[in-house]
């Protein structure tokens, strides 16, 4: 299925009331109503800007947002004895609500995204609060049990300025007013510039990233089909299944292509395609502070394949362009340079971000994560050994990988890769350490030991979903650079 086509059939399904009471139900739907309406009539009268929350979590200002109305569905019966249809209304449900997000993207909104595209369907409350030009705060909406249905990403251009959005298309149960005001970042704060199209840079294992001008717009969408109706204030619930995704449509330099034409040839001409002969690849974004700052985002691609690879139609005297077109299996959002909103004040009102106040304190204060000196691997290396990186593992800047291997079972597969670095161990420790848990890692362990032998050996593991990931960094006692071990299992499903 290509997911770049119209929102999934069965959110436009009518969908049965579980209210017991009529009335109640009405009373509900004109709440619901009522509160959207305020929403958006302040932000067409006033040209307000509108901030939002998920799970509580405050994810600044939306470039755009549009549905979440509630509306009902029309029942037509034909009458006994007369020509004449008698319609009238049947079940009330909500429109997709589509929010647009500038990037860098707001931490909640990567988490939802990474969680989406894991397979795991968590419904989450969605509180937008309008502004009007003096920031004071309006009426506030609150959407209830939103399943996320599409990710929609936009594309990437080397030759644009358009500043890069990702939009959010969610499937509401309710939605009702609000007492809860989601504080409005000031002047400069969070998406205040924005990232723009031609700042994107594609890496892949192996042919030569930099080729790519273009990525097309793309899309990881489920479809989301309605299911037995539960409980007596709901008014459906909806089954999933597994996220899909279309293919990476790719423009890429013919001058360029060498690489990508003799993965062609060997991946779909003779057939060498199986797991090994897969890529890694990351669409990576700068954080804007030069070519050594945080990336603030790196969408990271697993197990590439190679599908087309077709001359572009250009005019005349134009340089030569060909369309490459890539599926994939997984994708992860490691988020580097995350924006960081005030928490949501419940039932309380915005602190004034232009009133001198002081800011409310991190609870995460006490605990400073890492920030580490080293960029992500940008590729290619000539001096590679092995056909590819660990899945889902970041590569540090600067390290050549001396080997590779993967082996699976019908329970387990496991991938095991090593490199050399120039850097130094503290600094490689601390890439990783960063690197993974923005990724939605979480570390297990760390242990360290010194002899005079080996020098100084330092062993983090992690854990993700069904994932273990084992990171062994072995300084030598000459202290020049540091080598690295990547050892990497998954758990498949039904696999105990």
């Amino acid at each position: 299925m290509d997911s770049t086509c119209a929102l999934p059939r069965s959110l436009r399904r009518p969908r049965a009331l579980l209210f017991g009471a009529g009335w109640l139900a009405v009373f509900f739907a004109s709440t619901a109503a009522q509160a959207a309406n305020q929403a958006r009539t302040a932000l067409a009268d006033t040209s307000s800007s509108a901030v939002v929350s998920i799970d509580g979590a405050a994810c600044g200002p939306v470039a755009s947002w549009e549905g979440g109305d509630l509306f009902a569905t029309v029942v037509t019966a034909k009458l006994s004895g007369s020509p004449l249809a008698k319609k009238q209304i049947g079940s009330r449900q909500y429109s997709p609500l589509l929010l647009e997000f500038a990037f860098p993207l707001p931490g909640p909104v990567v988490s939802w995204i990474n969680d989406f595209c894991a397979g795991k369907f968590s419904r989450r409350a969605v509180v937008m609060t309008p502004y009007d030009l003096n920031r004071q705060a309006l009426p506030s909406t609150e959407w209830r049990n939103c399943l996320l249905t599409e990710v929609r990403f936009p594309a990437f251009v080397s030759s644009a300025k358009d500043i890069l959005k990702l939009t959010l298309v969610l499937a509401p149960e309710f939605a009702g007013a609000s007492s809860v005001v989601v504080p409005a970042p000031g002047p400069g704060g969070a998406n205040a510039r924005g990232i723009s199209s031609d700042s994107f840079a594609f890496t892949i294992s192996g042919p030569e990233g930099s080729s790519v001008q273009k990525i097309d717009a793309f899309t990881i969408g489920t479809a989301a089909a309605a299911a037995q109706t539960v409980g007596d204030t709901r008014e459906n619930m909806l089954a999933t299944a597994a996220p899909e995704s279309g293919n990476l449509v790719l423009s890429v330099a013919d001058d360029r292509a060498a690489g990508w034409k003799a993965w062609f040839q060997d991946f779909v001409v003779k057939g060498n395609s199986g797991d090994a002969m897969e890529k890694d690849g990351a669409i990576t974004l700068p954080g804007g502070n030069g070519p050594n700052s945080a990336d603030a985002l790196s969408l990271q691609f697993s197990h590439l394949g190679i599908v087309r690879l077709a001359r572009i139609s250009v005019s005349a005297g134009a340089p030569a362009r060909d369309r490459v077109e890539l599926y994939y299996e997984g994708l992860t959002l490691a988020a580097a340079n995350t924006v960081t909103a005030p928490a949501v004040q419940p039932g309380g009102s915005s602190p004034n971000p232009s009133s001198g106040g002081a800011a409310a304190p991190d609870a995460g204060a006490g605990t400073q994560k890492p920030v580490s000196k080293i960029a992500l691997f940008s590729g290619p290396n000539s001096a590679d050994l092995g056909p590819r990186d660990p899945i889902d593992v970041p590569r540090p800047a600067g390290t050549t990988r001396r080997s590779f291997s993967a082996q699976s079972n019908k329970t387990l597969a496991d991938e095991t890769a090593t490199y050399a670095s120039p850097d130094q161990l503290d600094d490689v420790a601390d890439f990783y350490t960063e690197k993974l848990q923005a990724a939605g890692w979480e570390e297990d362990d760390r242990s360290e030991t010194t002899n005079a032998a080996s020098g100084r050996l330092l062993t983090i593991t992690f854990h993700k979903a069904q994932k273990t990931a084992e990171i062994r960094l072995d300084r030598g006692k000459d202290g020049s650079g540091t080598e690295i071990s990547v050892f990497v299992r998954t758990k498949k499903p039904g696999g105990g």
